[in-house]
């Protein structure tokens, strides 16, 4: 039978402070939205620092995005 193996997601984040030309990490984070859900996988899971953000989150044609929000901290 087929072996289905999970994988853990990875963690990126989304600052006001940050840069799009970072990594998506805590020390790296990314300015916009955009970016994370551009780059974000399926089991990933994105941050958003509170803070004010420009722009809104435009998906790609034959793309879905499915995203659950939480407050954290």
């Amino acid at each position: 039978s087929p072996r289905i193996v999970a994988q853990e997601g990875r963690t990126l984040v989304v600052d006001p402070g940050g840069s799009d030309d970072g990594d998506g990490s805590a020390e790296n984070p990314w300015a916009t939205i955009q970016r994370a859900a551009d780059e974000a996988a399926a089991g990933d899971t994105v941050l958003i620092n509170p803070g004010a953000y420009e722009g809104g989150i435009t998906a790609a044609v034959g793309s879905a995005y499915s995203m659950n929000v939480r407050q954290s901290g």
